[in-house]
């Protein structure tokens, strides 16, 4: 359905909720031809540990951002090190590629030896802090006054024309209209398939469309719902924020066994240099 390394399945077929990601290497992969590492589907969040490179990143399908249950804030991306968009030559090194000296392949490369690993890239050498650190995610939703459910998604595009004006616009959002009266109907679990909520989701969707990559390529996340601005007076727009933090360490050893880190800091991905 979509995803040629990493990806979660898209509507009602969905049985993960949450992806999180750590100290990876996703990148080279294809699907039908096209780049393709990783691909959200549906989830409910998208979450990364920091100093993951990936190459094609994909959140279109993600569950648009909603006001209850702390759901605004659903692409934790980037973290700390992360990158996309980062090309395979870069990630591994591909004359460093070794393969099993028995077992054949009966997938990619069929009839050749097996992979067992790559070496690390350029990109991905000595990134990882020896020492942990601590990653934070943004959980958000907001309130509004009695009857006004319409200004908040007036004061996202308002948020984006005056904060982000330089790369998307102080117009941005014009070609929307009047976005007052889109309703959002907090029905639990079934939210999705409620009848009444297709403008809203339509509303997300043609909204990330039309940001088109130039907030990055998760778009909307932490460092957006993080910087909204409440609006206060009679539209009343409040965001309530709550921040989760995780200590994070590198393994202790790679795919081979060998301890982790090889020098000052740890590589990228299974394999220490």
């Amino acid at each position: 359905m979509g995803g040629g390394a990493v990806a979660a399945t898209i509507g009602d077929a969905h049985t993960v909720e949450q992806m999180l990601i750590r100290h990876s290497i996703l990148a080279g992969n294809t699907l039908n031809g096209a780049a393709s590492d990783v691909f959200t589907g549906s989830l409910m969040h998208f979450v990364s540990d920091g100093y993951n490179l990936v190459g094609s990143f994909d959140a279109s399908q993600i569950l648009v951002p909603i006001p209850p249950w702390w759901s605004l804030s659903r692409k934790h991306w980037p973290k700390a090190g992360d990158r996309d968009e980062v090309p395979l030559a870069d990630a591994v090194a591909l004359d460093g590629i070794v393969v099993h000296d028995a077992i054949v392949s009966a997938g990619v490369d069929a009839g050749e030896p097996a992979v067992l690993w790559y070496s690390p890239g350029t990109e991905a050498r000595n990134r990882i802090p020896a020492q942990r650190y601590r990653v934070s995610v943004l959980l958000a939703q907001y309130q509004v006054r009695p009857g006004r459910e319409d200004a908040f998604l007036m004061a996202v595009l308002e948020q984006l024309r005056t904060e982000y004006a330089a790369r998307l616009g102080s117009d941005f959002g014009e070609e929307f209209g009047d976005v007052s009266g889109i309703p959002f109907v907090p029905t639990p679990v079934t939210w999705p398939s409620e009848p009444a909520n297709a403008p809203w989701i339509q509303f997300w969707r043609q909204l990330d469309a039309a940001i088109d990559g130039r907030l990055g390529a998760a778009g909307l996340e932490d460092a957006f719902w993080g910087s909204f601005d409440d609006v206060p007076g009679e539209a009343g727009v409040i965001l309530s924020r709550r921040v989760q933090k995780r200590s994070v360490h590198l393994a202790v050893v790679d795919q081979r066994g060998e301890r982790r880190p090889d020098g000052g800091q740890g590589d990228v991905g299974a394999i220490e240099r």
